[in-house]
């Protein structure tokens, strides 16, 4: 796949620089997007980062058109500089003005608001000192008769009739004359008097509802008429402040406009430089500065930083380890999830049943050595040995051509289970599983390790390829008799074994969790 940028937009001595080369010299530098890595990668890495000379006429007539192609570029920023800069002392006076005017904004702001507080603060204040009996004594007098009726009123089936109030007897004697029960008639009389008590009592609580409503409709009648001076008022402040923040709104775009006129007058380099070189990379120059903007035209960046990260590392391989019952399925459709499998029909031997990381729609790799912990605990579990088992060699160009996500170590584990997918994608996620801490929990450092720059400083730190794996980017399958390095521990497993035995000699709360995470060192392996 050649690079198939449009160089017409860096200027004609860029598309001359391009037709001379015929895009061969882009494609040399490490290649198709597609293609792994050679041999000699590494060496036009340290070529193109200025740490050592060509070796070669390829070499030399590469770095030789990033050097002209970088001419150009910073010949373009010095001319777009001088067509501006009669404009700089304008637009610089427009910022000074646009300034001034929001922090005068901000400060009539800040008065306004000082004046409705105190205006909110005086209302609250005529009411919290009202006193009812002073402003409503009408009202509060009806509401303290109504309440002394009541309990009256509640208190009348423990009185006999003869103390009843007039109007209550007089409907009591009206009742026993219309139904015919005498003072004696017992079970009946006593059914009346309770019913007409009833009545009488709920007759008080709807006239003490009614004055409390009767008071409660007079205070606000008040309150309204106390805040109606300041009502004006403060409705003016409020239209006030909705122009003040139309104003700032303004005034904050024609900021944004001088700022953005202020930055294109810097060289173009540097206005791009944080998109073209990822914090990740401790080595670079200006002549990867020109590619890698080519690879922006391109729409290529992302793969064209993970293809230099690798090539800075040393990558080989990505490996993947499963039963061989697996490897008809492999060898005709990729190393696929397991539900992609499932969805074909395929009932696949499964590694890890459980999938504490959730990642069920990804196969997870390993970079450059398999995680020989896992492998290990997975043969004991399912009572298989070394030879029910192969290993498939991957091309590393799935870095660079699948949607990959990384962990620093097991995927499973909770530092990794909470970290956002943003911070394990892209160069400065694969960087992390270099970092020699090795995790989040470990007293390690590559120095204690002494492991090759290929090799994550974790053993159990994952690639999780989304998706899956083509058929096409399987090159070998290796089993214990073809490549038996493989089927044993690191070289660095002492280093972990230790560090694991400080850790479970130092007593720890155990935490609390939903689900069980793996410790990211098994306690059944023996090395």
């Amino acid at each position: 796949m050649a690079w198939d940028t449009d160089p017409a937009v860096l200027g004609p001595d860029a598309v001359r620089l391009l037709e001379r080369s015929g895009n061969a010299l882009l494609d040399s530098l490490f290649g198709p997007v597609a293609r792994p890595l050679g041999p000699n990668d590494l060496a036009l890495w340290h070529v193109m980062c200025g740490a050592a000379p060509p070796q070669s006429a390829e070499q030399t007539a590469l770095l030789a058109f990033a050097r002209a192609l970088q001419v150009v570029l910073e010949g373009q920023a010095r001319s777009a500089k001088e067509v501006l800069a009669p404009h700089l002392s304008e637009i610089e006076a427009l910022h000074r003005r646009t300034s001034d005017q929001a922090r005068e904004a901000e400060a009539v702001l800040r008065q306004r608001r000082q004046q409705l507080a105190s205006q909110h603060a005086a209302m609250t204040s005529v009411l919290q000192g009202a006193e009812d009996s002073q402003l409503f004594p009408a009202h509060v007098l009806n509401c303290e008769l109504a309440v002394r009726e009541l309990h009256a009123a509640r208190a009348l089936p423990q009185r006999p009739p003869d103390e009843w109030p007039s109007s209550l007897k007089d409907l009591l004697a009206v009742q026993m004359a219309k139904l015919g029960i005498g003072p004696h008639d017992g079970e009946r009389f006593r059914r009346l008097a309770a019913a007409l008590t009833s009545g009488f009592t709920r007759g008080w609580v709807n006239r003490l509802n009614d004055a409390r409503q009767a008071f409660a409709t007079a205070r606000q009648d008040h309150v309204n008429t106390v805040i109606a001076g300041s009502r004006n008022e403060v409705e003016a402040a409020e239209q006030q402040l909705v122009r003040l923040r139309q104003a700032i709104i303004r005034i904050d775009e024609d900021l944004r406009a001088c700022r953005d006129t202020l930055l294109a007058l810097e060289s173009a380099s540097e206005s791009i430089r944080p998109v073209l070189r990822p914090a990740a990379f401790t080595t670079w120059s200006a002549s990867l500065d020109a590619l890698a903007l080519l690879a922006l035209k391109a729409g290529r960046l992302p793969q064209f930083h993970m293809r230099l990260a690798c090539a800075q590392r040393s990558i080989g391989r990505l490996v993947h380890f499963t039963h061989i019952e697996n490897l008809d399925t492999i060898r005709r459709h990729g190393i696929l999830p397991v539900p992609e499998l499932e969805q074909r029909g395929i009932k696949p031997r499964v590694n890890d049943p459980e999938r504490f990381d959730f990642r069920l729609d990804a196969v997870s790799m390993s970079i450059e050595f398999p995680n020989y912990q896992l492998f290990f605990r997975f043969r004991n579990q399912q009572g298989t040995s070394e030879r029910d088992w192969c290993i498939i060699d991957v091309c590393p160009s799935v870095l660079w051509t699948s949607e990959c996500v990384f962990s620093a170590e097991n995927a499973a584990t909770a530092s990794e289970a909470r970290r956002e997918d943003d911070l394990r994608r892209g160069v400065d996620g694969f960087s992390r599983l270099f970092d020699d801490s090795g995790g989040t929990r470990h007293n390690v450092s590559r120095d204690q390790l002494g492991l090759p720059p290929s090799f994550p400083t974790n053993p159990q730190a994952e690639v999780q390829v989304l998706r899956g794996i083509r058929p096409d980017k399987i090159r070998a399958i290796y089993t214990v008799d073809t490549l038996r390095d493989l089927f044993r521990p690191r070289l660095d497993w002492s280093v972990w074994k230790a560090a694991r035995e400080r850790r479970l000699a130092t007593p720890v709360e155990p935490p609390t969790l939903a689900r069980p995470l793996s410790t990211g060192i098994e306690d059944d392996i023996p090395f």
